[in-house]
């Protein structure tokens, strides 16, 4: 099975043979049942109503955004922006036909193409933590949100990753490879934190946990593995052994994975 390392794929996702797999996996992220709670309260505490101007940062192939467009309507707007142009460009795609205030764009997180106090909210899920600087991207955010608009978040930690079957002393170093190829791999608790720290108030966070099925774990671990393979972290025999065992445990039914994630939103200062 080829993996493909998510760390640093979603950054340059481009038309080539691994572009498949990105575009798989953002399709089947969007099926979970986390995921779909997660942006459920996102939505609550965006306050998402008709006529509303909303950003979505890291908006991938545009699941959400189409869903946000319908609740804003035709007063509204939704602006998709990821920095992949292959992303944008299949986003563009699925929503081309549809009657909705939506457009897509290509843009960096840490340096938004947009005027100060732009939108009435903005949001941003499971692209934070593969950012190089959280705190720029969340000022960026912050800069283009209007006074008295909300930021919403979500966001997961990784060194919490629970893993039942296979080698528990393996399956620990393994977890904090993963954690460690992230810039913060333990974001999901730092992000009420990071909020305050940009100026934000009125903080809620809203804890999840965040059950993982096989394929979808195969795809967050196996590029994860096989780098670490590649850099000596880890001997082939013991990448081979771990997977064994985890495929083992799925045949015996006593595979579980799960971490936590956590949903945090907080208000601009001010009066729009």
């Amino acid at each position: 099975m080829q993996h493909h390392d998510i760390t640093s794929g979603f950054q340059q996702v481009t038309q080539s043979a691994s572009e498949q797999f990105f575009l798989e996996f953002l399709d089947r992220a969007d099926t979970l049942a986390f995921v779909k709670e997660a942006q459920g309260h996102m939505r609550t505490l965006l306050d998402v109503r008709p006529g509303q101007r909303i950003l979505d940062v890291g908006c991938g192939l545009g699941h959400e955004a189409q869903r946000i467009a319908r609740l804003v309507g035709p007063g509204g707007a939704v602006v998709g922006v990821d920095k992949s142009a292959a992303l944008v460009a299949e986003a563009q795609r699925r929503s081309k036909l549809l009657d909705l205030p939506l457009t897509f764009e290509t843009g960096d997180a840490l340096a938004l193409d947009f005027a100060n106090n732009t939108f009435d909210h903005c949001r941003m899920e499971r692209v934070l933590m593969f950012l190089a600087d959280a705190s720029q991207a969340i000022a960026e955010m912050v800069r283009v949100v209007r006074p008295g608009g909300h930021i919403a978040l979500f966001e997961f930690d990784l060194d919490a990753f629970m893993i039942n079957g296979g080698d528990k002393v393996l399956t620990r170093r393994i977890v904090h490879l993963l954690a460690d190829s992230m810039p913060i791999g333990q974001l999901g608790r730092c992000l009420p934190y990071l909020l305050r720290e940009a100026g934000l108030v009125e903080v809620t966070s809203v804890p999840l946990l965040c059950e993982h099925p096989f394929v979808h774990f195969q795809g967050v671990f196996g590029g994860t593995v096989s780098q670490a393979v590649a850099a000596g972290e880890l001997s082939q025999a013991e990448a081979d052994a771990w997977w064994n065992d985890l495929n083992n445990a799925v045949t015996t039914g006593s595979f579980y994975a799960a971490m936590p994630g956590f949903v945090v939103a907080a208000q601009k200062q001010g009066r729009s």
